[in-house]
Order: structure tokens, then sequence, then C-alpha cells
């Protein structure tokens, strides 16, 4: 008897290790997912990769409900949002779950590793899933941990913060106290899911529609099942599932409602409706994409089949990176058809965030393909799960943001929509800071998309609207240009990093050059960038925090007139004029920004032949508005020049007001073979 007893001890024992054990080992990954990602992610926004679209948005958005009582108002998007009400844009009450955590660490560090944890937490209640569906405690673990290497996941965990990441945790948790018959945590997850933002509620109907269409068809293949306690049951199962979908229907047009509350500009309802994300598709530019876009696809299949074709290669990929972590399982799901609803939006879209790994977007319908995926695990043994492994592990270090393989992929062509970054800690990081030191704490300011984060914790903090091929500039010109003047008048420091990219940058620039109200406070010069702050009604000498000189050739601006590229041994890829050539213009370029001071300016060249019979080879110059204003120049003298040697040419300039298209020129003679490097130009401090 005593024996017995102890035996069934013993085989309890077994049984509680080993599920501990597989728990300790969700645990161990998701704490190590956790740290990695919070580690590499913080390291980014520290060297200025992190954006005001769209962690700026949210951490001013706290700030401002935590320190000035006004709910999430924000004023990154003014130009179309006069309210800055959050709401205005996405109603995400879910939002209020993030105020604790953020009163305790301001900083948008904190958002960042709190990201990070709600993703990787997203495991667990994918492991209880996982648990309840296959019965199998090995294979149980798998789904978790492919979820915590999968591409799709992490370039999400890489770009900035949004409320998507919300989806896959609360997705999860819903289904699995769904398949629990808990229903208070059900509802409270499912309400949960729906305060996400006002497009959650179409990921709940997507799955509750699946799941419907599984019950119907069960019930009339098994309907020969006359107990009554079965027919109960699917009629309470019925029930729950038609009133997730009223509460789900009445809470999107709830959403929808309240957003309307909010004043918004016209001239950018298009902008704002996003329908230009669905220009090849055809749909109407004042339509709502929600209805607009499903009735399209119905109506016109035709027009739906060019859109899938659009991008067809990038798209293809897009697939592959989402199915092939899980080899196309979810495919022999039942409950596949829930993701295949979601994604039918994005591969018809021609807005590449939509069907690229790297944004948010691939989080809409990951936790439904994750769930279809466990579901078609129920055929297949551990021994395949290890397969299933191997090849997720290949993915996440062929994909992954923080594997340097990742790179080729971002090099090579568009397959990530993350660019490749340079995480090293340099001087110009360094400067940046040190600038960033210098604009008081109460103080209003201005500044570019990606250093608007780190001054996000303010009332008074703008950004510059950022148009690169899409934007406000190129939907309205005239009310961007009226828009970027107020953000100019209501700024004490306004912070610039050149070159600048945008139109809104190049006019705000050009603005403040033109003003008398605006005085250079201080400078920060690195090898490729030059940081400028600006100060209201500021006279006087400039703080110069970096003097680094600023090289100059042909992969950094300066442009070939007459010549070719060629490679030299020492130098890399450098210019060359041939003898055979006229003479004029050889090199010119590259339209850059000298501010106040003195400079020398060195070129880099190499003669090899020339006119002996003539005393001037050329000559090397610095000028400013194309040419128009020649601020220094300096003859290439033949009984100077060693051939075949590089030899440096420089001059040495002094500029009292800011030169906006400052270039760099070499001019030569005919019958003059020439070879040219760089430009080295040096801040001399006085």
């Amino acid at each position: 008897m005593s024996y017995n007893w102890v035996m069934e001890m013993s085989t309890l024992f077994k049984k509680f290790s080993g599920l501990m054990k597989n728990k300790y080992l969700i645990f161990l990954a998701v704490s190590l997912y956790t740290l990695v990602f919070s580690y590499y992610t913080v390291l980014k926004h520290y060297t200025f990769q992190s954006f005001a679209w769209d962690l700026g948005i949210f951490v001013q958005a706290l700030y401002s409900t935590i320190y000035h009582g006004r709910l999430f108002y924000y004023t990154i998007e003014n130009y179309v949002n006069p309210s800055g009400s959050f709401f205005a844009i996405h109603f995400s009450p879910i939002l209020l779950i993030l105020i604790p955590f953020y009163a305790t660490y301001p900083k948008p560090e904190t958002l960042l590793v709190v990201q990070t944890a709600i993703l990787a937490l997203g495991a667990i209640p994918l492991y209880m899933i996982a648990r309840e569906i296959l019965k199998d405690k090995k294979l149980s673990i798998i789904p978790p941990l492919i979820y915590l290497l999968y591409p799709a996941l992490h370039g999400a965990n890489w770009f900035d913060f949004h409320t998507e990441v919300f989806i896959p945790f609360s997705i999860f948790s819903m289904f699995y106290f769904y398949l629990k018959k808990r229903f208070i945590c059900y509802f409270v997850f499912l309400f949960l899911t729906l305060s996400i933002g006002e497009y959650a509620p179409l990921i709940v109907l997507s799955l509750i529609l699946n799941i419907l269409i599984i019950k119907i068809y069960h019930y009339f293949r098994e309907r020969h099942i006359s107990s009554d306690s079965s027919i109960l049951k699917i009629g309470k199962d019925m029930i729950l599932l038609m009133v997730t979908m009223v509460v789900s229907l009445v809470w999107f047009f709830l959403a929808l409602h309240i957003k309307e509350l909010f004043p918004l500009d016209p001239n950018f309802k298009e902008f704002l409706l996003a329908t230009k994300n669905w220009e090849i598709l055809g749909i109407d530019k004042s339509s709502n994409p929600f209805f607009s876009v499903p009735s399209h696809i119905i109506m016109n299949p035709m027009d739906a089949c060019k859109a899938v074709f659009f991008d067809y290669h990038i798209k293809f990929l897009y697939i592959i990176l989402l199915f092939g972590p899980l080899l196309f399982l979810p495919l022999k799901s039942k409950y596949i058809l829930s993701a295949l609803t979601i994604l039918i939006f994005f591969i018809t879209s021609n807005f590449r965030p939509y069907y690229m790994i790297g944004s948010q977007y691939p989080l809409i319908p990951l936790p439904l393909l994750f769930i279809a995926f466990v579901d078609a695990l129920q055929s297949n043994s551990f021994r395949d799960a290890k397969v299933m492994i191997l090849v997720a592990l290949i993915f996440s270090i062929s994909t992954s943001p923080i594997s340097p393989l990742a790179r080729s992929f971002v090099k090579e062509g568009p397959w990530l929509w993350y660019p490749a970054m340079d995480l090293s800690v340099n001087d110009r990081v360094t400067a940046l800071h040190e600038l960033l030191q210098l604009i008081p704490e109460n103080a209003s300011v201005l500044t570019q998309n990606y250093i608007f984060p780190h001054i996000a914790n303010r009332l008074d903090a703008y950004v510059i609207p950022q148009s690169i091929g899409w934007g406000p500039w190129y939907y309205d010109p005239s009310n961007t240009q009226k828009y970027l003047l107020q953000l100019i008048n209501r700024s004490d420091y306004i912070l610039l990093e050149l070159p600048l990219s945008s139109p809104e940058e190049k006019y705000v620039f050009s603005e403040l050059t033109k003003s008398n109200r605006y005085g250079i406070y201080a400078i920060s010069t690195a090898e490729e960038k030059e940081a400028v702050l600006f100060k209201r009604d500021f006279i006087g000498t400039p703080k110069i925090l970096l003097n680094l000189p600023r090289k100059f050739d042909l992969q950094n601006g300066l442009i070939i007139a007459s010549g070719t590229a060629t490679y030299d041994e020492k130098y890399g890829n450098v210019a060359y004029h041939p003898k055979l050539l006229e003479g004029g213009v050889f090199i010119y370029g590259p339209y850059t920004t000298l501010f106040p001071g003195t400079y020398r300016v060195t070129f880099l060249v190499k003669v090899t032949a020339f006119d002996i019979n003539k005393d001037r080879i050329g000559f090397v110059d610095v000028s400013n508005d194309y040419g128009k204003e020649i601020l220094k120049s300096e003859n290439i003298s033949s009984s100077e020049v060693k051939v075949g040697e590089w030899h440096n040419y420089t001059l040495v300039i002094h500029i009292d007001n800011i030169k906006n298209s400052a270039e760099f020129r070499i001019v030569v003679e005919p019958n003059v073979e020439i070879y040219f490097a760089k430009v080295i130009v040096e801040r001399v401090i006085e």
C-alpha cells in the first residue's frame, strides 16, 4: 500500500516538474527577449534613430496628460489636428494603462522597455493556448519560442512605440479564456483589445466570424448528436460569439464617432483618410478605407488583381517572411480565414509599410496567424517541432534588425522596411546631446523628426513635418508654409542638423537665414553632419561644441562635370579628367551650408599631364549661389605641380553671414589630365 502511494507521488512530482520546467523555459525566453531588445531599442533611440512619428507622439501625449492635465495632447500634427488630441487620429483609450509606468520614469526609454516587455509577454498566453489545444507539454513550448524568434515581431519592436504592441498579448489572452470558457476574463481582454484603436474591432470580428464558421460547420456535420447538453453548449457558444460581434460593431462605430468630435483641417482630409495608400486599387479618395477597400475588392476583382501585383516581389517576400518561419502550417488550419481577411487589406495596398517587415502593421495579423499555427500543429510531433525551431532561428538570424545579416537585405534592395543603422555612440551623437543640454527645460523648441523624441517632454515642443515623396507639403504647400511660419514664431530655440532632406526643413532653414530674429547659439560639426542651434534674439559668438573636418567626395555630394570616376589604390573612388577633353568645370557641388566663421578648404588633386606652354593648369574656388558669388579662388600653377603626385591646394576664407548653397569647384584648362580625390573643410577657431 505504501509502495503504491510512493509511486503515485513520484509520478505526480515528475509531471509537475515537467510542467514547471516548460514554464521556466518560457519565462527565461521572455526575460532574455526583453533584456536584448530593450537594450538595442534604447541604444537606437540614444543614437537619434527614433522619430517623432511615432515615439515622440506618445512621449508628448503621456507627458501632457500626467503633468498638465491635457488628455493625450500632442503638437506633432497640429497642421491637420488643431485640437492636439490623439483621439482625433486614433481612439486608443488603452494608453491609460501606460500612465503609471510613464509617471514612474517619464522618459522615452520607458516606453521602449514597456513595449518590448508587452510584446515578449505575448508568449505566455500563446503557451497556454498551445497547452490547451495540443495537450502535449513538449510540443506546447514550440509556438511561444517561434513567436519570440519571429521576424515580424522583431521588426515591429524595432520601430519606435505603437499601441499595436498590445495586440498579440490581448488577442492571445482573449482567445485562451474563450477556450477555457472563463467569460469574465474573456470580456476583460475583449475590451482591452477593442481599446487599442478604432481598427481593433475588425481584428476581433475577423476572428469571431472565423470561429462562427467553424462552429456552424461542425454543427451541421454532427447534427446527428441529439444530446440536449451538446445543443445547449453550442447555443451558449453562439450567444457569446454573437454578443462579441455586437459589442465590437458598437465599439467600432462609437470610436469613429468620438474621432469625429475633434475638428480636423479639411485641406488634409485625403491625407488623414490614407486613401492614397490604396491608390492602385482605385478606391474613392473621400471614402473610409474600412468600408471602401473590401467593397471595392468584391465589386472590382480586376482592380484587386492589379493592386495585388503592384510591388509583387516585395509582397511575395512579405508572405514568405510571415508564413515561412511557421512552415506555412497556418494555411492548413481552419482558423486561417481570420488572418487572410486582415492580410487582404495590406496586400491590395500600395503603401509599403503595410506589406514589409519592419513596421507595426504586421502585428495586426500576427496573433491570428499563430492561433492558426497552433491549431495546425495538432497533426505534428515534437520531432517535427525541432525542424520548426531551426527554420525560425534561420529566419530570425537572417532578418532580425539586431542581426548583422539583416543589413545585406537592407542594402541590396527594399526587402525590409527598417534601414541599416549605425548604433555606435560617436562624436556626432555626443555633440547632439550636448546641444540638447543647452536648451532650458521650459523653453519652446522646434526641431527635426529624429531629434524630436529627445525634447518631447514639454508642451511647447514642435516638429517640422517631413514630406519625402508624400506628406503635407505635397497635399497643400501653401497651408504647410503658413503652418511652418507659425511654428517658427512659437519657438525660442530651433535645432537643425544638416544636410536637410524634406522641403519643409529647407523652408524653415531658408526663413531662419532671412530673419534677424534668431542668432546662431551653438554649432556642432561632424565629418558628414553639421548641427546648429538657433536662439531667439541671440547676438554673440556661437559656442563650438564639436569641430571635426568635413569631407566631401564623389560619395558625399560632389559631382563630375566632365570626366569619369575611376579607382585609386590610396583614396578609392576618385574623379578623372582625361587630357583629350576640353577645358572647363571638372568638379562642382555639393551646395552645402557654411555658417559665419573662418574656414580652411583643402582640395586634394593629382596632375599627370598638361600643356607645358601654359602657366596655369586651372583653378580651384569656393563659391555660393550657384557660382554667382565667388568667396575665394586660387590658380593651379604649372610651376608648382609635381607630375603624378597628390597635392593639396588650400584656400582660407572668412564668412560673415550664412551661405546656403556653397560649392567647391575645380576648373581646368584644355589638354589637362588631372585626378581629384576629396575636399576637406575645417573651421578655424579664432
